[in-house]
């Protein structure tokens, strides 16, 4: 499930010591569990957090091929196998999918998680912001999350971090067209498709739904969510691209959800 990370930098910042813009991606992520038991759910999806209530994530995260449904969100966390902390976990109360929203169709790959309790925001854990306007510098933009650190690899313990550069409409026209679950192909209304042309930079199996985010040059240290990690081929190979919902044409849909009045 999913599509995340690959030759990807480890931070080894402590959540003590974070000191500048660039660290502060580390947190925006959350990781979404399967299950009921925390201490026995399986945790690969990602997300951003919104706001105190909510989570953005990719439609297909929220149920896992055997019908569970994500029922967890952890936050402020840069180990997988960081102990379970309670003030950082939170359950679902609702799922809400993009209504377009079709599986196995991959258009409109994108929903919202409302937590049972707040989320609790301070220095550790950081909402990241919407995209608002066409004006925003998005050539480059970096993705985190817990995902696969080579193909057919295994999930990463430490966060990763990947700074992936925009492809073209056209590039990626060519390498998304219209299959049986993507009709029109690549659309470039509501996707973004961004890879390596030179390096193995990819986001990878084991973590859809984290962020794809630019520094947000109106507000000081925070980010601005471009995409949401929807799905890919084969990743980690140069040259090779990855599907990211595009955020921005879906933010009148988010703020109705969110911040309803």
């Amino acid at each position: 499930m999913g599509h995340l990370l690959t030759q990807v930098v480890q931070s080894k910042v402590s959540l003590n010591k974070i000191g500048n813009c660039f660290q502060y991606y580390f947190l925006l992520q959350a990781l979404l569990g399967y299950g009921t038991d925390a201490e026995k759910a399986n945790w690969f999806c990602g997300g951003s957090v919104l706001s105190e209530r909510f989570v953005l994530t990719a439609g297909h995260c929220t149920s896992t091929r055997d019908n569970d449904e994500v029922q967890l969100v952890r936050t402020a966390m840069l180990k997988r196998t960081d102990r379970l902390d309670p003030n950082r976990l939170y359950r679902v109360a609702s799922i809400i999918k993009h209504p377009q929203y079709n599986a196995p169709n991959k258009y409109n790959d994108i929903a919202l998680l409302r937590t049972d309790t707040d989320i609790r925001l301070d220095q550790f854990v950081v909402p990241i912001c919407l995209p608002i306007g066409s004006s925003m510098n998005d050539l480059r933009a970096s993705a985190i999350g817990f995902g696969l650190t080579k193909y057919k690899g295994s999930n990463a313990d430490n966060l990763q971090k990947v700074t992936i550069t925009k492809f073209t409409t056209s590039e990626c026209s060519d390498f998304f067209p219209s299959d049986r679950n993507m009709l029109d192909g690549f659309r470039e209304n509501t996707q973004l498709c961004y890879g390596d042309k030179e390096k193995s930079k990819d986001t990878c199996q084991g973590d859809s739904g984290g962020p794809l985010q630019v520094l947000n040059e109106h507000v000081h240290c925070m980010y601005t969510v471009v995409g949401v990690t929807s799905f890919g081929r084969a990743c980690g190979f140069v040259g090779e691209p990855g599907i990211y919902t595009r955020v921005s044409a879906y933010t009148p849909w988010i703020e109705s959800v969110v911040w309803p009045n």
